[in-house]
């Protein structure tokens, strides 16, 4: 509900009524290499590999762009 904002799903809670919560997964990435700020991350979703760099802050100066994988 919170993620696609749908309110046809927005139904009333009464007395006695349960309600179960499921936590999102986590994922924990490492990333290490020629980026400015290695390490790992720990993330909600996946994210592309360019995200991925980025959230490491970019490549570093001397980094190879071409032999990212």
């Amino acid at each position: 509900l919170f993620d696609a904002g749908n309110t046809a799903f927005n139904i009333e809670l009464r007395a006695g009524d349960m309600v179960n919560v499921v936590p999102k997964p986590r994922y924990f990435i490492y990333i290490y290499g020629r980026v400015r700020n290695a390490g790992s991350f720990e993330l909600r979703e996946p994210i592309s590999l360019l995200k991925a760099v980025s959230l490491a802050g970019g490549l570093a100066e001397r980094a190879a762009a071409n032999r990212v994988r």
